[in-house]
């Protein structure tokens, strides 16, 4: 069996944060209990997002060696640090909304190629998943704003 197709299926992990970011929105509007979880577990949730990534890729990394040569465009070795680093990069480009693409600001020395297919679709997945969780915490917190202003 191929590794590689069982590590970017574990990958394409952040659909799962994606769902559950659209299934909170609905709730947040109505569900005031709701509300006030979704402000303490996004936050966590975006905290804990760029480990998992960064386990999963150096996971990936310690199975098939190749992996980094063929993901980033680099011929240096990578450890743990340059990919934790790439995934707070990934992640703050998703919490941006991709501000930072766009005027070229990177945290991470590594690029990634999009020699792999998998890995560039599971990034952008991630990176939707975070722009929307981003947008459930906004669109809570204006929220509880809004009911207490009310209620004065």
């Amino acid at each position: 069996m191929n590794t590689s197709l069982l590590i970017y299926v574990l990958a394409l992990a952040p659909a799962l944060l994606l769902l559950r970011s659209l299934q909170v929105l609905r709730r947040c509007v109505n569900d005031i209990a709701f509300r006030r979880r979704a402000l303490v577990q996004l936050p966590l949730l975006i905290i804990a997002a760029p480990i998992v990534i960064t386990l999963i890729m150096s996971w990936e990394s310690k199975l098939e060696p190749g992996f980094i040569w063929r993901t980033f465009s680099t011929s240096d070795p990578v450890g743990m640090k340059a990919l934790f680093l790439f995934a707070v990069d990934q992640t703050a480009r998703g919490a941006l909304l991709d501000f930072m693409e766009v005027f070229g600001i990177s945290v991470s020395p590594l690029v990634h190629s999009c020699n792999s297919i998998l890995f560039c679709i599971s990034m952008l997945i991630y990176r939707t998943a975070i722009g929307l969780a981003i947008s459930v915490f906004g669109l809570s917190v204006g929220l509880e704003i809004y009911d207490r202003l009310r209620r004065r």
